[in-house]
C-alpha cells in the first residue's frame, strides 16, 4: 500500500509542479472561491450536489504554486489503510483542504508544520462529523480513534509526534510538500 501510495503522491507532484510551472499564483478572487468551496465541502463532504466545485478545488490545489499541502502519512497512515469508499476520499481530500484553508486564512501560523497538520486533522474531524450525521452507518476506527484523542485533550500530542516523524524522514510519502 505505501508503495502504491508512494507512486500515487509522486504522480500528484509532478503532475502538480506540472501545472504549477503553467501559471501564476492564485488571485484572491480564486482563494475567495476555494475558501467558500472548502467550508461547503467540510459540511457536506459526500454531496453529489457540489461534484463540480469538488472537482474545480481538487485540480486546482495542485495547480497554484504558493499554496503547499504536505502529506504527512505517519498521522493518516490508518485511514489510507482502510476500505476504500466515498467517504474516506472526502476525509483523505478535507485533510489537505483544511491545511490550504489554513495556509490562506493564516500564512504565518501555516509555517509552523504542526499546526498545520493539526489544521488538517481538525478539518477531517470535522469532515467526520458531517459524514457520520448524514451516513450514520459509516464509521472509520482511525477517525474514532481521532475523536477520542480530541475529546481527552491528546490530538495536539498525537499530531505533534506524526510530524515528527514525518519530517524525520522527509523522503518518500513521510511529509513531502503536494507541489515543490
Amino acid at each position: 500500500m505505501r508503495g502504491c501510495l508512494g507512486i500515487l503522491v509522486c504522480l500528484g507532484m509532478l503532475a502538480g509542479s506540472l501545472c504549477a510551472e503553467e501559471r501564476g499564483p492564485s488571485t484572491p478572487d480564486e482563494r475567495k472561491h476555494a475558501l467558500t468551496v472548502i467550508e461547503k465541502l467540510e459540511s457536506d463532504p459526500i454531496s453529489p450536489d457540489i461534484k463540480t466545485d469538488r472537482d474545480w478545488i481538487s485540480k486546482w490545489i495542485f495547480e497554484v504554486p504558493d499554496i503547499r499541502v504536505p502529506i504527512c502519512t505517519a498521522i493518516i497512515q490508518p485511514l489510507l489503510d482502510e476500505r476504500n469508499s466515498d467517504p474516506r476520499k472526502a476525509l483523505q481530500l478535507q485533510e489537505l483542504l483544511a491545511m490550504a484553508a489554513f495556509q490562506m486564512n493564516k500564512p504565518e501560523e501555516a509555517k509552523d508544520p504542526v499546526k498545520l497538520q493539526m489544521a488538517g486533522t481538525q478539518g477531517m474531524l470535522r469532515a467526520y462529523a458531517n459524514i457520520t450525521r448524514r451516513m450514520p452507518m459509516y464509521k472509520s476506527q482511525f477517525m474514532e480513534d481521532l475523536r477520542v484523542k480530541e475529546e481527552s485533550g491528546t490530538l495536539e500530542s498525537f499530531v505533534r509526534q506524526g510530524t515528527a516523524e514525518c519530517r524525520a524522514r522527509n523522503a518518500g510519502v513521510g511529509m513531502q510538500p503536494m507541489k515543490p
